[in-house]
């Protein structure tokens, strides 16, 4: 029943060595060893991420509010802004009950 050969799990780690050394640790192709939680800042330097410029729509919002305020005129600007915000309710509400 006992026999002096190699397990088969034995066999298969000599060919296949695993890809991390045990608590998180991975092997790097350099063969050096690397573990996530040590190098969150290299990890997040090398992710790029875009701006996220404003829409035309926005630009314009805001730049005829300022003209606005600067102008005096902010009841003016609440009324726009209240009356096209009904317009798109009272849209809305006839979409849905069609």
């Amino acid at each position: 029943m006992l026999k002096k050969e190699p397990s088969f799990a034995s066999l298969l780690v000599k060919q296949s060595p695993a890809m991390h050394y045990g608590h998180g640790w991975i092997m790097g192709e350099d063969g050096k060893r690397w573990h996530p939680c040590h190098s969150q800042d290299e990890l997040l330097s090398e992710l790029t991420t875009r701006k996220r410029r404003k829409s035309k729509c926005m630009q314009r919002k805001v730049k005829w509010f300022i003209s606005f305020v600067t102008e005096g005129r902010v009841i003016q600007y609440l009324k726009m802004i209240c009356s096209v915000v009904i317009r798109r309710c009272r849209a809305m509400a006839v979409t849905f009950s069609r």
